[in-house]
């Protein structure tokens, strides 16, 4: 970052007034979720960011911890030679070409909406264990929301007979109407995992965090709701 940041900051703020949400076009078809594409933040902001003197630069680069921990440069730049930056930890979970390709390629949109403050449409592919966009309901092979599974002191809810796909839904139970249905992990393990997720500073985002997540386990997941609580235990690493 410079010592004078007065022409940045009028750029900035110049470009900003110009700025608009960014749709989610992009899919992603192992967790039915949407977000913005890099391409299409830039087809949106760089126009704009040209016009008023402003460019964005990023690079993968290391960590100044010492241990070589990857990590992604991003730098605001203005044409006066003023500028702001940051570092984000990029974090792999596995690290070859495929896993530092996709951190690194979640880090680059994370780091340009931020360093810009641009927005996206509103998300509509929330935890379906909060019943977000789905009016509460269970859906087939979803859980929705519920408590604990009898293991962990849960069970039924009061009143539920077992027997029906909704009872099953409300008791953590996922099942294809074929196959036995699998118990998901208590929510108060789910809330460890995503705890212990962010420390390992993943993007607070879906993509991301289900990501992660199946490649723990080793299966994709559609929300890190959705895990038994022997996959838990392999997220946190205790399996």
């Amino acid at each position: 970052m410079t010592a004078e940041l007065a022409e940045l900051a009028a750029a900035l703020i110049a470009a900003q007034a110009e700025f608009e949400p960014v749709p989610k076009t992009a899919e992603n078809p192992f967790f039915h979720s949407h977000y913005a594409p890099m391409d299409a933040l830039v087809a949106m902001a760089g126009p704009i960011l040209s016009k008023h003197g402003l460019a964005v630069v990023q690079i993968p680069t290391t960590d100044t911890d010492g241990q070589g921990t990857p990590a992604l440069y991003t730098a605001l730049i203005h044409k006066s030679g003023q500028m702001i930056s940051a570092t984000m930890l990029t974090l792999p979970v596995k690290m070859d070409p495929q896993g530092q390709g996709a951190a690194i390629s979640y880090a680059r949109r994370f780091a340009y909406s931020a360093i810009l403050g641009l927005v996206t449409d509103d998300d509509t592919d929330g935890e379906a264990a909060q019943g977000r966009g789905t009016g509460g309901k269970a859906r087939r092979g979803v859980r929705t929301t519920g408590p604990s599974n009898a293991s962990d002191g849960g069970g039924l809810p009061p009143g539920a007979s077992g027997s029906s796909h909704e009872d099953k839904a409300a008791a953590g139970l996922m099942t294809d109407g074929a196959s036995p249905p699998v118990r998901y992990a208590p929510q108060s393990v789910i809330r460890q995992v995503q705890q212990f997720i962010r420390e390992q500073g993943v993007p607070d985002d879906h993509d991301a965090r289900c990501n992660y997540i199946g490649t723990c386990i080793g299966r994709p997941v559609d929300s890190s709701a959705h895990i038994t609580t022997a996959e838990a235990k392999k997220v946190l690493g205790i399996a």
